[in-house]
């Protein structure tokens, strides 16, 4: 027997018995990817929190329940927060809060609220909250909201809203809108974050990668060719599954009496296999690195952005805008984005400057200024530090930082109150009193996860953390067998169609 024909025989039996392992595998990621790619399509579903195991239940405000939160100036008994689960008001110092859901959307998805800014003046008081379905604004002596004007900025993702002077800036991952404060219905126009050019900086490979593998990379057609490539993974598990269990499975070269259906099922499996094969290893490669423990080793290194400049997020702004604060000593605005710190003026012509900082964060999560020119800077992946501009000097305020996952602060008279980590909940800072800042036991009663939320944790193997303890092996072996069946039955095609055969 040759080495091809003996090669072919194991390849044959790879390939079918990693096919049936990974069947289910491949069915949950190709389904929760094309679903992820398209929220709008799944925007509208959520579930109740009480479905998942008890570490989903939200207690202390924990689980990023609490993302933002704002004091009153002219009542100091008022304070305001964001999260998950919508806007919470208490006017009792924080022991009781209310809802405030009137013209909000009523769907996880979009009401989970990343950022507020509370807006008092002669003008009257108001509060504006930005969603992941957009910008609302209301007056807090009749607190119904109103979606904020502004074709560019409907239905767009805001991350964070500063106020500078008597003009409100609010950000998206990939850009800034402005507008009056004093205005009725504030109406936001687009606001140029202007960049030197040639700009000169680096693009992270995580970032490189996580962009490939959801297609993003080329916009929405890629997006779109992504999802072919799942429907694709999705048809060769449901027709190998049939393959395999029909009565007469062993479809061979010259089939004597098979039903022809099973035979054009065969013929299309093998077709859409080849076909996508080389696909589905790039997007199973790309969907390994990017997460745990191959991504940590990746951190670090980047690849220059001049090679990309024909990809539409070769632009710096583009998905990657995190937080933002206004400077008033030198009235200029800090960013942070995915490549750093930008520094530029809040007003006026100017250009956006990266600036060397040597705070080690990325994915910021809190950017908040504090007294004498220091600013709390905290991550999800990085813990939280203090940053002092005019000394360039960094400290640790909590200690143990990379054990606390931060996904808020509170900072009062640009003091820091509190901060929330994603498991602890409500933290106060040493030597502060917060007072009583009770979450609604109908927050963890009747709290809700989004149905786009609940496929995220399923296709990165969260959801399994309670039955393995590092669940992101599922994702590493699973598309390790996704790989081996997918090369064994190229091998096989290649084999069949005489590539490897001794002439």
């Amino acid at each position: 027997m040759s080495w091809g024909k003996y090669i072919f025989r194991c390849s044959r039996r790879v390939h079918r018995y990693a096919g049936l392992v990974i069947l289910l595998y491949g069915l949950i990621m190709g389904v929760s990817g094309v679903l992820l790619n398209h929220p709008a399509l799944i925007g509208r579903v959520s579930l109740p929190v009480h479905l998942f195991p008890q570490r989903y239940t939200y207690e202390n405000w924990n689980r990023m329940a609490l993302r933002d939160v704002v004091f009153s100036a002219v009542e100091p008994a008022t304070v305001y927060v964001g999260g998950k689960e919508g806007v919470w008001m208490s006017s009792d110092g924080g022991r009781h809060f209310t809802a405030l859901t009137d013209g909000f959307p009523d769907q996880a998805y979009y009401f989970d609220t990343h950022c507020l800014l509370l807006s008092e003046g002669n003008t009257g008081r108001r509060l504006f909250a930005g969603t992941r379905s957009g910008l609302y604004f209301c007056d807090l002596d009749d607190p119904v909201w109103h979606r904020a004007q502004g074709r560019e900025l409907r239905n767009e993702h805001v991350v964070d809203l500063v106020r500078v002077g008597n003009r409100i800036f609010a950000f998206t991952p990939s850009g800034c809108y402005t507008a009056a404060a004093a205005l009725p219905h504030p109406v936001f126009r687009p606001h140029d974050l202007a960049l030197p050019s040639p700009q000169k900086y680096r693009m992270s490979l995580f970032r490189f990668l996580l962009q490939l593998h959801s297609g993003s990379l080329l916009g929405l057609p890629g997006r779109l060719f992504v999802d072919l490539i799942g429907g694709a993974v999705i048809f060769l598990s449901l027709s190998g599954l049939y393959l395999w269990y029909a009565p007469r499975r062993r479809v061979k070269s010259s089939p004597q009496g098979k039903s022809r259906y099973l035979k054009c099922l065969y013929t299309h499996h093998v077709k859409v296999g080849i076909y996508s094969a080389c696909f589905i290893i790039v997007i199973t490669l790309t969907g390994m690195l990017i997460w745990k423990p191959v991504s940590s080793a990746l951190r670090g290194y980047s690849i220059p952005a001049s090679l990309l400049t024909a990809f539409p997020w070769a632009d710096p702004w583009h998905e990657s805008l995190f937080k933002a604060v206004y400077l008033p000593e030198d009235n200029r605005l800090l960013l942070t984005t995915l490549n750093g710190f930008f520094e530029g003026p809040a007003e006026g012509p100017g250009m956006f400057e990266q600036v060397p900082a040597a705070v080690p964060i990325q994915y910021v999560t809190v950017l908040k200024r504090l007294k004498k020119k220091q600013l709390l800077i905290g991550s999800f992946a990085e813990g939280l530090y203090t940053w002092d501009r005019s000394s360039n000097v960094i400290t640790d305020p909590i200690g143990n930082h990379r054990n606390n996952r931060i996904t808020a602060a509170a900072v009062r008279n640009e003091t820091p109150v509190f901060w929330v980590g994603y498991r602890q909940g409500i933290v106060p800072f040493e030597g502060i009193n917060t007072g009583v800042v009770s979450m609604p036991a109908k927050v963890a009663r009747n709290g809700r996860v989004s149905l786009w939320g609940f496929l995220l944790r399923v296709h990165n193997g969260k959801l399994f953390r309670g039955f393995v303890h590092h669940y992101w092996w599922i994702v590493q072996i699973g598309g390790l067998v996704l790989l081996l069946a997918t090369l064994s039955g190229t091998y096989d095609y290649l084999y069949r169609k005489g590539l490897f055969k001794r002439r």
